[in-house]
C-alpha cells in the first residue's frame, strides 16, 4: 500500500465518519464530533502508517526480488549472485551471495539443492 492509497483511505474513513455523523438525529455539538471524528482518522492514521505501511513496504520488496535464474553449466570465469543456479560435478548448486571465484560445492557462497541425474 503506497502512500497515496493510505491517504486516500484516511479520506474514506473521514468521510463515513462525517456521514454517519450528519445521521444522527440527537443534537450534538459539531465542533465536539468534528473533534471527535479527527481523532478518530488521527488514531486510524497512525495505526495504518505504523502496521500497513511497513508491510507494504516489505510485500513491494519481496515482489521486486530477483529469484532464481539456472545459469546452465559452472563457468569459474563468471561473476554469480545471489539466486543463480548452475550446473556442477552432477549437482545443482543456488548462489547465496555474490561468488566471483568461489566454486559450488567448495565455497559457503553455495548450496547444492539437488542432483542433476
Amino acid at each position: 500500500m503506497t502512500p497515496d492509497k493510505i491517504e486516500k483511505l484516511i479520506a474514506l474513513l473521514d468521510a463515513e465518519i462525517t456521514r454517519r455523523i450528519g445521521q444522527r438525529s440527537i443534537a450534538v455539538d459539531p465542533g465536539a464530533m468534528d473533534e471527535v471524528a479527527g481523532s478518530v482518522v488521527a488514531a486510524a492514521r497512525g495505526y495504518i502508517q505504523r502496521n500497513v505501511g511497513p508491510l507494504a513496504e516489505r510485500v513491494g520488496a519481496l515482489e521486486h526480488r530477483r529469484t532464481m535464474a539456472f545459469e546452465g553449466p559452472f563457468d569459474p570465469g563468471r561473476p554469480y549472485v545471489q539466486g543463480d543456479v548452475v550446473q556442477r560435478s552432477g549437482g545443482l548448486y543456488v548462489c547465496l551471495a555474490a561468488a566471483q571465484g568461489s566454486v559450488p560445492g567448495e565455497h559457503t557462497a553455495w548450496r547444492r539443492i539437488a542432483d542433476s541425474k
